[in-house]
């Protein structure tokens, strides 16, 4: 389960791809692709390196300017959905 202490990092067998603002993403192991709006892209590249949920919202909120509630209930069920395809890691 995903929690704010939780620390995210991407899986190695995700490979990835900037195009015009957004992020594609394909795991190698599913073959499952995700194509990822600004927001989720903003989130892909936090994941340079390993991360906690809680910088992730901290992060989001300064350059999205919106509310810390609504920006951690969004990201636990962003961040869940990745995880549940196998494109993230937790710990």
């Amino acid at each position: 389960m995903i929690n704010l202490q939780s620390v995210i990092t991407r899986n190695p067998s995700t490979m990835f791809s900037d195009v015009d603002k957004e992020v594609i993403l394909m795991n190698l192991e599913s073959g499952t692709y995700f194509n990822l709006n600004s927001v989720g892209s903003a989130i892909w590249h936090f994941l340079e390196t390993d991360i906690t949920v809680k910088d992730i919202i901290s992060k989001l909120v300064n350059e999205f300017k919106i509310s810390e509630k609504e920006c951690e209930l969004s990201v636990m069920k962003y961040l869940s959905s990745l995880k549940d395809a196998n494109v993230i890691q937790t710990s």
